[in-house]
Formats: structure tokens, C-alpha cells, sequence
């Protein structure tokens, strides 16, 4: 027995002294079948006081999280003899118990769960453990995005993509890519499958919030946020040389700025006179901590004995662009293919520039120019070098050299199409600069919601997380996975993974309700997973019989017997009278 009271043995020492006085009464009359039954009916009347039967395993239905009521009232039509119960979220109708969570579902002692609904979350799931179960989900009502792959840390300026998937696909239906300033940035439709793809460029160095709107001509049925990091990587720095100032420079300068990465320079305003920002020094011990040199052409020459030494630091990794800013000469076209740029003019005048495809147009009137430069016929080893086709790169030891003969790239940005120009500086960063070595960086496993369990993986050390308005919370790890760690964060917004060293990382946790389809598509997956994994039979609905039943049949068996009893003597004493 289980469950007794603190009274219990005085109940049975009660029970028990009566019974025995009652057979020695018996025995002295000489009664023996009634002296007989004394035992039995005083141990089936400590049964019924203090018997509590364990229910007896059996099938469970199981309403969980959107399901709706005619899939419910179905469900109890279908297989009536079936218990349900109903969790927190899920419409429970006359009849059906509502419970707290999986473990007060458990404490019914299912012998297999049959769900309906959006299924449980794998925390749920992971409660159940080998628990059979059978699934029937809930029909989708209404086409949503049930799936999105957002692209991991991306590099200031590079285009990015993610991936997705939409449910119950339709032609008139476009999907649209929101950048942080509210504008569309790029528009695709779901294939047969719903599969669609969108991308983009984040200019500016950090997280941000973007939007993928589902559209039915200028009606938006569905807004689902999702953050992108861009993040420059390890801290990387570029010296700049220039002859004279420009406004290629000085956006070349702010898009460095926008894509956190460290830019000293030195442009020269008049014979003798320069301004300088930063350390400009071009000793080996200087170069050997930048990323990228960036030196006009003109600069280039003048730079004398010292060219050897920046050469010496390329052969080491550095990175070196040539920036044509003037029509070159032929002494500087002898000089670059001394280093392997082997380029031959085809004029005096620069020439337009067609614009990449995909990109928006300038304004009427207006395009970019290059000098006019070509990369001499037979030469494979000179590689294309930006988005426009108007530089080109070799290797040179386990750095690059490179040249790039674009004028004014900076009309992306005065046409309000900096992307554009973030997106082909980032390319010519990404080729040309000394590589660095990858760091470790926490990755978000699963959903970031509000309110719910935070997996962090793939990170170094144990870091906290700090709140948008400056609290922490303690990171636990993972008993199932050592790489990984656990936090639950309580409110939306902007969090912070603070290690022993900078710079903290920023983690987006979003809002309850704001992913709801992706939530739904999360516990559809998982529970027919485990449903696949663990298979009910769908048709068993025999339920075993209930303690009620079981008390009720002793019930009726006692008093069978007492009643025997009281007509035996009563008999017995009618008899002698």
C-alpha cells in the first residue's frame, strides 16, 4: 500500500480487535462458520478504508497546444472509452482534465500518449522518454513560414542569404527581405516545395534586426524577425596612403569605419604637409600587425627603399591594394608588372562602368568610371577583383597584391545605394587581407525566445548573459552535450554573452508569440519524430480497469459477505427462538 495516513495502524489495530473479539464470542457459542468469516469481512474492511490502488497503465489522449475544437470533439467521437487530458494552452472541453505540464501527465501512468494538436516541444519529449506515441497534428489553416535558416556571422559589406521554407505555397504570394530601416530589399516566391532564398548586405558592423514578410499583393499576412551579426572578426587593422584627399577616400574611409575595422592613415594636403591618423610607420614590426595596405599608385612610387620591406611583409600575409587614382604612366605600368600586375592601357580617358547585375541603376546621367586598364591577354595568373570587374590580384608568398583602377565608387553611396559599395569594398577586403584564424563564437540551438530554455553551443569558457537593462544570468552546461551551455532569459530584446575577455557578444531573444509558425513547425517535427521513433499502435484504445472499478467490485464483495453473515446468525436465532 501506498499513500496511508499517519492513523493507519490504530484503523488496523481497531479493525483487527474487533474481529478477534468477534470470533471468540462466535467460539464460545460454538458459531463456526460465523467465527470463520470474522477475519475475512474485518481484512475487506481495512481494504476499503485504506486501499489505494496505482492506476493500471493504459492509453492517454493528449491535447496539446493548438489544437481547435472540432479536431478535439473528433478525436473523443472517434475513440470514446479514451481518457484525455489537456495542457496549459490547449482547449480542454467538458470531461477533459486540464494539467500543469508533462510531469502531472506522466503521474497517470500512460502506457502509450495519443497526441493531437502542434505535438510538445523536445523538452517535452525529452521528459517521455521512450514512451510510445501516436501523432495527429492539426491541419495548417493558413500558409506560414515554418522554417528559416538565417546565415550565421557574416562580414560587413558581403552579401548574405537565408533559406526558408513556406507552408501551403501560393502563386500570388511574395516573400520580401526587411532590412533594419523598414525598406524591401530583395523579393522572391516560394518554389512547388515552398522553398525560397533572399539575401542581402549589412554595411554596418553589429546586430541587426531583420524581417521576412509574407505578401499578398500590398497585404502583409505574416512578419517574422530574425537577427544577422556582422562582425569584422578578429580585430584586423589597414594603413592607408594617399597622395591627396578625395571622396573616394573619404567613403573608402567611412564604410572601414562602419564594418568595425581599425584604419590609420596618412594623406598628403600639400608638399611637406600631411594628415595623419593613427601609427603610419612602415617598419617590419609596424606591418607585421596589419591586415591590408591600401596605397595609391603615385604614393606607391615615392615610397623608394621602403617598398622592399612592405613586399617583405606581404610574402609574410599582408595584404597590398595598388589604387590607381591617375592615368598611369609607363613607368608605373613597368614597375606593376614587376610585381606580377601585368595591365596595358587602352587610352587616356576613364571609361563607364557597367553596373553589376542585380543592382540598381544609377541616376540617369550618372555612372562609375575606371581608368582604362586591362589585364594583358595570356596571363592567368592575374584573378578579377571586385564586383565591377576594374582590379585584379596575385599571390605573392602567403599574401596577395592587388590593384584596382575603379575612380568613384563613392556615387553608390551619394545614389543612396551603400550596400553597393559596402558589398565591393568587403569583397576586396575579403581577398586581399591577411587571413586570421577563426574564433570560437557561441551559436544559438534552436529558438531564442523569451521565457524559455537558451542552448548555446559551440563557444569557449562560461560565460553569463546580460539583460538589455544590465542584470545577469548564469550560463549552466549541458550534462547531454559538454560544448554547450543552457540559460533561461526572462524578458525580449538585446542580450549580451559576457566572457573573461572582450567583446561581448550580442544574442537577439525574441518575443513569445513574435516566431509563433516556426515554434509550431518545431513541436510538429520533433513529436512525429519521436512518434517514429517510439510508434503507438493508432487503433489500441483499450484502457485497463479503473481504481474506482476495483473498489467498487470489493465494495460490493463485502457486503455480500456481510450481509451473508447477518442472515446466518439471524437465521441461527430464529432457529432456537
Amino acid at each position: 500500500m501506498s499513500g496511508l495516513p499517519m492513523l493507519t495502524p490504530w484503523i488496523i489495530g481497531l479493525i483487527a480487535t474487533a474481529a478477534v473479539l468477534a470470533m471468540l464470542r462466535m467460539l464460545r457459542q460454538r458459531r463456526w462458520a460465523l467465527a470463520a468469516m470474522q477475519p475475512l469481512l474485518a481484512a475487506g474492511l481495512a481494504a476499503l478504508l485504506l486501499w489505494q490502488p496505482a492506476a493500471a497503465p493504459g492509453p492517454i489522449g493528449l491535447i496539446s497546444e493548438g489544437a481547435d475544437p472540432q479536431q478535439v470533439a473528433a478525436a473523443a467521437a472517434e475513440h470514446p472509452g479514451l481518457p484525455w487530458l489537456a495542457l496549459p494552452g490547449a482547449p480542454a472541453p467538458g470531461g477533459v482534465a486540464r494539467v500543469d505540464d508533462i510531469g502531472a501527465v506522466l503521474r497517470h501512468r500512460p502506457a502509450s500518449l495519443r497526441v493531437i494538436g502542434d505535438g510538445l516541444r523536445p523538452a517535452q519529449l525529452a521528459e517521455l522518454g521512450a514512451l510510445p506515441v501516436h501523432f495527429e497534428p492539426v491541419a495548417w489553416s493558413e500558409p506560414a513560414l515554418v522554417a528559416l535558416d538565417p546565415p550565421g556571422p557574416v562580414t560587413p559589406g558581403l552579401r548574405w542569404h537565408v533559406t526558408g521554407r513556406l507552408q501551403s505555397p501560393a502563386a500570388t504570394l511574395a516573400l520580401h527581405l526587411v532590412d533594419p530601416t523598414g525598406r524591401s530589399v530583395d523579393e522572391a516566391r516560394a518554389d512547388s516545395g515552398g522553398g525560397f532564398r533572399l539575401g542581402a548586405a549589412t554595411p554596418v558592423a553589429g546586430l541587426h534586426r531583420y524581417l521576412i514578410e509574407l505578401r499578398e499583393g500590398d497585404r502583409v499576412l505574416q512578419s517574422l524577425p530574425f537577427a544577422v551579426e556582422a562582425a569584422a572578426g578578429a580585430a584586423q587593422t589597414a594603413l592607408l596612403i594617399a597622395t591627396a584627399p578625395s571622396p573616394e577616400i573619404k567613403f573608402l574611409r567611412r564604410w572601414a569605419a562602419d564594418a568595425g575595422l581599425a584604419q590609420d592613415a596618412r594623406i598628403a594636403v600639400a608638399p611637406g604637409l600631411a594628415l595623419q591618423r593613427g601609427e603610419t610607420g612602415l617598419r617590419p614590426e609596424d606591418l607585421s600587425q596589419r591586415a591590408l595596405l591600401i596605397v595609391d599608385a603615385g604614393a606607391w612610387q615615392r615610397l623608394g627603399a621602403q617598398r622592399e620591406q612592405v613586399l617583405e611583409a606581404v610574402r609574410a600575409g599582408m595584404g597590398l591594394l595598388l589604387r590607381v587614382s591617375e592615368d598611369p604612366s609607363p613607368d608605373q605600368l613597368a614597375a606593376w608588372s614587376d610585381l606580377g600586375l601585368t595591365l596595358q592601357s587602352t587610352g587616356e580617358a576613364p571609361l563607364a562602368v557597367a553596373v553589376p547585375a542585380g543592382q540598381r541603376r544609377l541616376a540617369p546621367g550618372t555612372t562609375l568610371h575606371a581608368w582604362p586598364l586591362v589585364r594583358r591577354a595570356g596571363d592567368g595568373a592575374l584573378q578579377p577583383l571586385g564586383d565591377v570587374d576594374q582590379g585584379a590580384w596575385i599571390p605573392h608568398g602567403r599574401g596577395r597584391i592587388g590593384i584596382s583602377w575603379l575612380i568613384d565608387s563613392y556615387q553608390w553611396v551619394q545614389q543612396g545605394q551603400a550596400p553597393a559599395h559596402a558589398t565591393h569594398w568587403a569583397g576586396i577586403w575579403r581577398t586581399l587581407a591577411r587571413a586570421q584564424e577563426a574564433q570560437a563564437r557561441w551559436q544559438v540551438v534552436g529558438e531564442a525566445e523569451a521565457g524559455r530554455r537558451l542552448r548555446l553551443c559551440g563557444g569557449g569558457g562560461q560565460p553569463t548573459l546580460q539583460a538589455p537593462d544590465g542584470h545577469r544570468l548564469a550560463t549552466l552546461p549541458d550534462p547531454a552535450q559538454p560544448d554547450c551551455l543552457s540559460v533561461w532569459p526572462e524578458q525580449a530584446g538585446r542580450w549580451r554573452l559576457v566572457g573573461e575577455e572582450p567583446p561581448a557578444q550580442p544574442i537577439e531573444v525574441f518575443s513569445a508569440g513574435e516566431r509563433a509558425s516556426l515554434s509550431r513547425a518545431e513541436r510538429r517535427t520533433a513529436t512525429a519524430a519521436h512518434a517514429a521513433a517510439y510508434p503507438a499502435a493508432p487503433t489500441d484504445d483499450r484502457t485497463a480497469p479503473s481504481p474506482e472499478a476495483l473498489r467498487s467490485a470489493l465494495l460490493a464483495a463485502w457486503l455480500l459477505l456481510a450481509t451473508l453473515a447477518w442472515w446466518t446468525e439471524r437465521r441461527i436465532v430464529v432457529t432456537r427462538a
